[in-house]
């Protein structure tokens, strides 16, 4: 069995917290890093999409038997 985490660490004790990490099995752990996050303005952060979300996105088209027709002529735009 498999288990996902991710973890928010701070910088004051990054080095040390992947120092550990590394200092476990290699074949009984992996790591990603995802992104730095800078705690100035949170409002401008965004969760980075998930593999099953980039997986999904090509399957949306602008053909949809689910858009309303609205007569709009948008060859004009």
């Amino acid at each position: 069995m498999i288990h996902s985490l991710q973890i928010n660490i701070a910088d004051s004790i990054y080095e040390k917290f992947m120092a550990y990490l590394q200092s476990l099995p290699q074949d009984s752990i992996s790591v990603k890093k995802i992104k730095n996050i800078s705690k100035s303005n949170d409002s401008d952060f965004y969760e980075p999409w998930s593999e099953d979300e980039l997986l999904q996105i090509g399957k949306i088209g602008f053909d949809s038997k689910s858009f309303v027709d609205d007569g709009e002529d948008y060859s004009k735009w």
